[in-house]
C-alpha cells in the first residue's frame, strides 16, 4: 500500500491543494494582473474586493441579526422579524435596485477583465513582432556586414587590375599585332595552295575529259565500224540465200515446165507463165514493215535530195520512207501488179525497163537513186 492509503489526512490536503491551484490558475486567467508582454495592465483586485463587501451588504438587507439564546433574546427576534415583515414593502424597491447596482458593478468589471485579456494578447504579439524585427534587423545587419566585406575586397581585386592593367595591355596589343601578321600569313599561304590545287584538278580533269572523249570516240568509230561490218555481212549472207532460193523456185519451175506433155505446134511461140512477184516477194522478203525497218538504214543518205530514182521499186516500202522523209521520189518495175500496188497508195510509179529509162531520162536527172 502507498502512503497516500495509509494516511488518508494528507490525501485529502493534496487533493485540496491542488483544487486551491487549479481554481488560482483559472481565477488569474480570467483576471490577468500586472503587464502582459511589456504593455502594462491596470488592477482590478480592489474592485473585486469591493463587490465582494457590497454583494455581503445586499444579501444582508432583510434579515435579523443572530442573538445568544434565551427567552428575552428569542422575544427580540420574534419583533425584529415582525418589524422586517412589515417594512418588507418599503425596503423591496431598494433592495431591487441595490442588485441592479450589483449586476452593473459585476458587468463593468467583466468589460475590464476583457480589456486586459485583449491588452495582453496585443502585447504578445507585440513582443513576438519585436522579436521578429529584432531577427530580421540582426540578418539584415550581418548582410550588410558581408556586402561591405565583399565590397572591400572587389575594391582591392579592382586596385590589383588597375595597377597590371598596363602592362597587362602592353603584352596584350604585341601578342595581338603577332598573331595577326601569323594569321595574315596563313591566309595568304592557304589561298595560294588553293589556287595551285584548283589550277592541278582543273588541268587534271581537262586531260582526264579529253582522254575519255578520245577513247569513246574511238570506241564509237570501232563500234560504227563493226556493226556496219557485220550489217554488210548479214546483207551478203541474205543477198545469196535470196540468189539460192531463186535459183532453186526457177529450177524447180523448169522442171515442171519439162514435165508437161508436149503441145502441138503452133505458128506462134507460147509464152512462159507470169510469176505472181508479189507472192514471191511477200514469201521471200518479208513484209512490208520488215522491209520497211530494214530499208530505214539509208534514209540518212538521201536526206535532203530532190529527185530519188527506185529501180525495181516493188511494193513501194522504200517510196514510203522517202514520202515520210519529205524527199521526192519516184519508182519504176517490170511488174505491172506492182506499179499499180504503189500506184493505189498514192506513190509515183510506172512499169518501164532499167536500161530504156535511164536512156531516155535526161542527164544527171537524179541525184539519188
Amino acid at each position: 500500500m502507498g502512503p497516500a492509503a495509509e494516511n488518508p489526512d494528507a490525501a485529502r490536503a493534496e487533493e485540496l491543494a491542488a483544487v486551491v491551484r487549479e481554481v488560482r490558475e483559472r481565477v488569474r486567467a480570467r483576471h490577468p494582473q500586472g503587464s502582459g508582454a511589456g504593455v502594462a495592465l491596470p488592477d482590478l483586485m480592489p474592485l473585486v474586493h469591493a463587490r465582494d463587501a457590497a454583494e455581503g451588504k445586499v444579501a444582508a438587507i432583510g434579515s435579523v441579526n443572530p442573538r445568544p439564546g434565551g427567552p428575552l433574546n428569542s422575544l427580540i427576534q420574534a419583533v425584529k422579524r415582525l418589524i422586517a415583515r412589515a417594512l418588507d414593502w418599503h425596503v423591496r424597491e431598494q433592495v431591487e435596485f441595490n442588485r441592479g447596482a450589483m449586476a452593473c458593478v459585476e458587468a463593468t468589471l467583466e468589460a475590464m477583465n476583457e480589456t486586459n485579456r485583449a491588452l495582453a494578447e496585443l502585447g504578445v504579439q507585440i513582443a513576438e513582432l519585436r522579436r521578429s524585427q529584432a531577427e530580421a534587423l540582426g540578418g539584415t545587419e550581418r548582410r550588410l556586414d558581408g556586402v561591405i566585406a565583399r565590397s572591400a575586397d572587389i575594391e582591392r581585386q579592382f586596385d590589383d587590375i588597375r595597377r597590371h592593367w598596363v602592362e597587362w595591355r602592353g603584352g596584350w596589343e604585341h601578342k595581338l599585332a603577332d598573331n595577326e601578321i601569323r594569321l595574315l600569313r596563313s591566309v595568304a599561304e592557304l589561298q595560294a595552295a588553293f589556287q595551285h590545287r584548283a589550277a592541278l584538278t582543273e588541268s587534271n580533269f581537262r586531260d582526264t575529259v579529253r582522254t575519255q572523249h578520245a577513247e569513246f570516240t574511238a570506241a564509237l568509230e570501232n563500234t560504227g565500224k563493226a556493226v556496219e561490218q557485220r550489217f554488210w555481212s548479214e546483207m551478203e549472207k541474205l543477198r545469196l540465200e535470196y540468189e539460192r532460193m531463186i535459183h532453186q523456185e526457177l529450177r524447180l519451175v523448169r522442171q515442171r515446165a519439162r514435165a508437161l506433155p508436149a503441145a502441138p505446134a503452133q505458128p506462134a511461140a507460147v509464152e512462159p507463165p507470169a510469176a505472181d512477184l508479189l507472192a514471191f516477194g511477200l514469201r521471200f522478203r518479208g513484209t512490208e514493215d520488215y522491209v520497211q525497218e530494214k530499208q530505214r538504214f539509208y534514209l540518212p543518205y538521201f536526206a535532203g535530195r530532190k529527185d530519188v530514182l527506185d529501180v525495181g521499186c516493188g511494193r513501194g516500202e522504200f517510196l514510203e520512207l522517202m514520202r515520210e522523209a519529205g524527199v521526192a521520189a519516184r519508182g519504176i518495175d517490170l511488174d505491172e501488179e506492182a506499179v499499180s500496188l504503189c500506184r493505189s497508195q498514192g506513190l509515183e510509179a510506172e512499169q518501164a525497163d532499167l536500161f530504156a529509162y535511164l536512156d531516155a531520162a535526161p542527164e544527171s536527172a537524179f541525184d539519188g537513186i
